[in-house]
């Protein structure tokens, strides 16, 4: 089987976060259970994919995007026939003779576009649109965006396929390199601390869980810090502001992206990991702090009380009070913070990249 794989939104994701997850998990598990398929991978020259056992076709960002979105020419021109080719991103280029496979990871353009620039925006509405539309077959991250595909899109379920996303083996306890007491020395945090991991942008509710952090200081006397994990994207400014204005410099911790081999011990050394999200098609972070034995509490919206069960306390990620009371509960009692562990430990165990590439792997054979 010759299988074609869009790699090129790693030429533009330096954040680390899902999308870029999923395309280089999702590769290199294909890659490593499926050595007798022929691999083609399309990306740009900027691209980090490193795919020893692919055909690798890099080319210009620039001219790539002007060939197959401009001018619309079929992918098979760039990377040669393909029997499957599947767009990891939303995004589906037009194909000769291929079946054809996209992932669609949540439908926010559509549901809150104003997380997103407008111009960006009504660009990735057409692209999921001709996706969607054109498609052999389609992915959806949890059942929560498969509902949301079959409502917007009026798609029948046959050709929908729930296939969740992993959580990397460096993230299980035993194989982290970096210890927590040297990550903290590290990073100069000098408390016990909270944790939040994601880029800084408008869904994630920063702004929304520092004044719950603050709050929470102010009337439980907590000495904790609250330790912030991600690029600084589209907002930060503002959420620098409103640190400055509360007096938080010192409490409240912007690490920005950290190596590979650091998050794990700062997820192990966190005692309370939030996640307060607007809106997840997913949550990768929450399997992530799962796995590493850090107690969640999450947003109840969305894909998050899917994804992890029983092994979370939820929150309304719009009412300042709950998200108070919910981190003093797990702060305060043991047996409570104990519990939500071992269950996140438990949940962990059934994500991984492995069995979300021999799914993927077993939908393209069911096309041919």
């Amino acid at each position: 089987m010759k299988v074609g794989v869009d790699a090129r939104m790693l030429n533009v994701l330096d954040d680390k976060a899902g999308l870029y997850q999923y395309t280089t998990n999702l590769i290199a598990n294909l890659l490593e259970i499926d050595p007798d398929s022929s691999y083609k991978i399309l990306c740009g020259f900027r691209c980090p994919m490193r795919a020893p056992s692919a055909n690798v076709f890099r080319i210009p960002g620039r001219l790539c995007h002007f060939l197959l979105e401009r001018l619309k020419i079929q992918v098979e021109w760039l990377v040669g026939k393909v029997d499957v080719f599947h767009g990891p991103c939303f995004y589906l280029p037009q194909c000769r003779t291929a079946r054809t496979v996209v992932t669609i990871h949540d439908l926010m353009v559509f549901k809150h576009p104003e997380f997103l620039f407008q111009d960006r925006a009504e660009t990735i509405q057409n692209q999921i649109v001709s996706s969607v539309k054109s498609a052999d077959a389609i992915i959806a991250v949890s059942e929560f965006t498969k509902r949301e595909i079959m409502g917007l899109f009026g798609i029948s379920p046959k050709r929908i396929r729930v296939i969740a996303n992993g959580v990397s083996d460096r993230f299980h306890i035993g194989n982290m390199v970096v210890g927590p007491e040297e990550i903290k020395k590290k990073y100069e945090v000098t408390k016990p601390y909270l944790l939040f991991v994601g880029n800084i942008e408008p869904k994630k509710n920063i702004s929304f869980l520092i004044r719950a952090f603050m709050l929470l200081r102010e009337r439980f006397k907590y000495p904790h810090q609250l330790v912030i994990v991600g690029k600084k994207a589209w907002g930060f400014p503002s959420i620098q502001n409103l640190v400055i204005d509360l007096g938080a410099e010192k409490k409240v911790l912007f690490l920005g992206l950290v190596p590979d081999n650091d998050l794990p011990a700062l997820y192990r050394g966190a005692e309370l990991f939030v996640f307060p999200s607007l809106f997840e098609g997913f949550g990768i972070p929450v399997i992530e702090a799962m796995a590493c034995g850090t107690p969640v509490i999450a947003s109840n919206n969305t894909s998050l009380a899917e994804v992890v069960d029983d092994a979370a306390i939820l929150f309304n990620p719009t009412d300042i009070e709950d998200l108070v009371n919910k981190m003093h509960s797990v702060l305060d009692y043991e047996e409570l913070r104990h519990g939500l562990v071992q269950r996140g430990l438990t949940r962990a165990k059934n994500f991984s990249w492995k069995e979300s590439a021999k799914q993927t792997l077993k939908l393209y054979r069911e096309l041919l």
